[in-house]
């Protein structure tokens, strides 16, 4: 394999998988241009995600493979005095992220009931974006496995 992927990944010959590289596949700002050359590589753009939001795995495998990816991931810190200040909490889930202002609010003014009372509110929305994920995961299967 050469040093440069110059082909639409689809139409590399399949085979070990040997190298693989963090990807971008949606542009921030929406409405950006991607770098040059990028269209003509990658064959297929999801339009969800941020900034290395996939893997590119080559050559491509012969089958489906599962990537477990683990790591420390933090969001971006929103320190602007304006409203244009954005990170995926903002963005994906206003109401989780007002919860946790509130409750940050609660503890200065030291009202543990409260406190307690958001910790809870927080929890369980938390615990239903686990579930959507699960949801999410088995949206295509329709048999049971071995």
């Amino acid at each position: 394999m050469s040093d440069e992927l110059s082909e639409i990944v689809s139409l590399l010959e399949t085979g070990s998988s040997l190298y693989y590289s963090p990807a971008v596949t949606r542009q921030i700002p929406e409405g950006g241009t991607l770098p040059v050359g990028y269209a003509s590589y990658a064959d297929v753009l999801v339009s969800t995600g941020y900034n290395y939001n996939a893997i590119l795995i080559a050559p491509p495998t012969e089958t489906k493979v599962l990537v477990d990816v683990r790591g420390l991931f933090y969001s971006k810190e929103l320190t602007e005095d304006e409203d244009t200040d954005e990170n995926y909490w903002a963005s994906e889930h206003p109401g989780i992220l007002l919860k946790a202002g509130l409750r940050e609010n609660d503890t200065y003014n030291q009202n543990p009931a409260k406190v307690r009372a958001w910790e809870k509110a927080i929890k369980d929305d938390l615990v239903s974006l686990g579930m959507d994920l699960v949801e999410e995961i088995i949206a295509e299967v329709d048999e049971m496995g071995d």
